[in-house]
């Protein structure tokens, strides 16, 4: 039976290559019939047939064959089609099984093989795996996936815009602008591919429409974006308001004292005087109120050069010089550059620590015409403060006037996206104050918004302690504990943030004592833990180690005890060497006092816990100022025997600590 049908198989694959050479018109060769035994065993056979059948095929024939080629599928194309069409199928699921094991290159390389022998199929599959990766957020897939459509798809500028997006969100950056750029090159017009390159030069983490919407909530369309006023941000509108309601005032008035006059006038039948009167007071009402540039300018320029300023105060002096910064921002605002160009000279020139002074020094340099020299300025104070929101936005504003769209792009991009993170707060000072004001009123996830920018950016000590200082008013004794070591790090000898620590530790191990008593082990150790979190003191190793040895956890047991150790020996060496130090003092004292015979007894002291040259100089001239020359000799002996004892500990110390590292590796 299955000899059968293998005949029957044979003689089918026999009849298709036949079938399809003749439509062809060439005979069947060995490559063309495959690894079939059947065929090669007929193929002299009908090799002879088909040479005694061709001369006769007459041209009808021929065209009739032609035109059923047109019509019909013929055998052997749909068999290649069917075998192309399994061969894409097995290079999709090789791809997507590669995607699984994070092998994005190598299935992107299987897609594309896929799309080559069956684009259809594979492109239809593809492009379903591709939205739901990409609805997932599953970046990395999605990206190879996509990779290898537009490898087929190379005029779509919106999928390689998307491509690029997806690029980014891998932290690709470099094949993120590849793909930006290649879809400007075919489409120049489409401004979200400009606008996502412009965000990935910058490092922005914004996308597509979001990232116009940013700009436009932060980037004024022209101009710069200027600070406020120094000592009050409102001296200006102040000034402008005192002056209106002056000349409100002294308007009213006029105008009652006009229509006096005229209606005595009117009485005296003065006709003249009447009508000359009516004119004034239709002058004096049409007359405005608000000051002028110079009337403020003026008033500016009084605070900031009052007569006796030699003779100020320190904090007078201070608010003198910001009234100056003050009236230089003033005149810049109203394109007066020259008060604005003397002002900020005069500040440079007093040293003033004005934060902003650099700004407006680089604004007027655009403004006068050096913008070259401008935007190597604002590089540079960048590099000092790069997080600085009004050097970045400026420096964006200023690029796109110069016409570099790109770059000035960037860099409002960058700015858009730090006010976004300080709901437009410029200024740290500013936001230090902003979280002191929340804290006061207990908006505590508010003030710790805004703590979080200025100890990312700035990480600054004061910061970290007021952070865990309201981290610690909403019970987050954990997240505390962080925050006051970062404190440390900033200014190692913080002892507020020392304190704080004690009191958390304080707390958690009273903490562990109430869960031991009450049976609970486990938590009475995960409690110590944190207690050691918070400072690793013996004492509370010591207890850590009883409770881990009732949980018989023989490793934390062991690794614990080895740490205590370690502590007890520091704190040891540390008493050892404060006792030393306070011999060496003491020696000094009494050489100042000329008690030479008990500053060496100090210094002797000092001497026999620690091999220090100095100590040792100090002895031998103290010796010998005393005659006492037999000393010397003994202190030089001993000296060289202390060397050599301390050289071989410390040959010891390096051989423990090498055999230790050959264990870890």
């Amino acid at each position: 039976m299955g000899g059968r049908q293998n005949l029957q198989k044979n003689s089918l694959e026999l009849k298709i290559v036949f079938n399809s050479h003749i439509i062809f018109g060439s005979c069947p060769t060995s490559e063309s019939v495959g690894e079939s035994p059947m065929l090669k065993a007929n193929l002299q056979i009908f090799s002879y047939f088909w040479r005694q059948l061709h001369p006769v095929l007459d041209t009808s024939f021929r065209k009739a064959i032609e035109q059923l080629k047109k019509a019909i599928a013929f055998p052997g194309l749909m068999i290649e089609i069917t075998i192309n069409r399994r061969r894409a199928l097995k290079c999709l699921e090789e791809g997507f099984r590669l995607l699984k094991g994070k092998l994005y290159s190598r299935a992107t390389l299987e897609f594309r093989t896929a799309i080559s022998l069956s684009e259809a199929v594979s492109l239809k599959r593809m492009l379903a795996k591709f939205g739901e990766f990409e609805s997932d957020n599953d970046s990395d897939p999605a990206l190879a996936i996509g990779m290898a459509i537009l490898s087929k798809q190379t005029q779509d500028f919106r999928l390689a815009n998307k491509l690029g997006n997806l690029a980014r969100k891998t932290g690709d950056y470099q094949q993120a602008g590849h793909l930006y750029r290649m879809a400007l090159r075919i489409d120049r017009s489409y401004e979200l591919a400009r606008l996502n390159l412009a965000a990935s030069l910058g490092r922005v983490e914004l996308y597509d429409d979001e990232i116009q919407e940013t700009i436009s909530r932060h980037v004024p369309e022209e101009g710069f974006v200027l600070p406020p006023y120094e000592n009050s941000p409102e001296i200006v509108d102040d000034i402008t308001n005192a002056m209106c309601h002056r000349k409100t005032v002294y308007k009213a008035e006029k105008i009652k004292q006009l229509k006096e006059d005229r209606k005595k006038a009117e009485e005296a039948i003065e006709s003249y005087e009447v009508l000359k009167l009516g004119v004034a007071i239709k002058k004096t009402e049409e007359m405005p109120v608000e000051p002028t540039y110079e009337e403020i300018r003026d008033e500016l320029q009084k605070l900031a050069n009052p007569q006796d300023a030699d003779g100020y105060h320190p904090e007078e002096n201070k608010r003198r010089l910001g009234n100056l910064f003050n009236l230089g921002l003033f005149a810049f605002r109203n394109n007066d550059t020259v008060l604005s160009a003397d002002c900020f000279i005069r500040l440079r020139q007093e040293n003033v620590g004005i934060e902003l002074l650099d700004l407006m020094e680089t604004l007027l340099l655009q403004v006068e015409g050096k913008t070259a020299e401008a935007i190597d300025r604002f590089f540079l104070l960048l590099r000092e403060d790069r997080f600085n929101r009004y050097l970045t936005i400026n420096l964006g504003l200023t690029l796109r006037q110069s016409g570099n769209w790109l770059n000035g792009t960037r860099y409002l991009i960058a700015a858009a996206d730090l006010l976004d993170r300080s709901e437009g707060i410029f200024g740290t000072e500013e936001m230090l104050n902003l979280a002191t004001d929340r804290e006061r009123i207990g908006s505590y996830k508010k003030a710790l918004k805004f703590l979080k920018v200025v100890t990312d950016e700035k990480n600054l000590r004061d910061a970290w302690l007021q952070t865990g200082r309201i981290l610690l008013r909403m019970q987050k004794q954990t997240e505390a504990i962080t925050a006051y070591q970062n404190a440390l790090k900033q200014e190692p000898d913080c002892e507020a943030a020392k304190n704080k620590l004690k009191q958390i530790h304080d707390w958690f191990v009273k903490k562990s004592l109430e869960a031991e008593a009450a049976h609970r082990n486990g938590q009475a150790a995960a409690l110590c833990e944190k207690a050691l979190n918070a400072l690793r003191l013996p004492k509370t190793i010591e207890r850590a180690i009883l409770l881990y040895q009732k949980l018989k956890k023989d490793g934390k047991v062991q690794k614990l005890i080895r740490e205590r150790d370690e502590l007890i020996q520091r704190e040891r060496e540390k008493a050892e060497e404060e006792q030393r130090q306070a011999y060496i003092e003491r020696s000094r004292l009494m050489l100042n006092r000329k008690a030479y015979r008990m500053a060496a007894d100090n210094l002797e002291k000092a001497f026999r816990m620690k091999v220090d040259k100095s100590v040792y100089a100090s002895l031998v001239k103290i010796y010998r100022g005393l005659g006492m020359g037999q000393n010397v000799n003994s202190l030089m002996l001993r000296w060289e025997k202390m060397k050599q004892i301390e050289y071989k500990l410390q040959e010891s110390r390096k051989l423990s600590e090498d055999k230790s590292l050959d264990m870890l590796q």
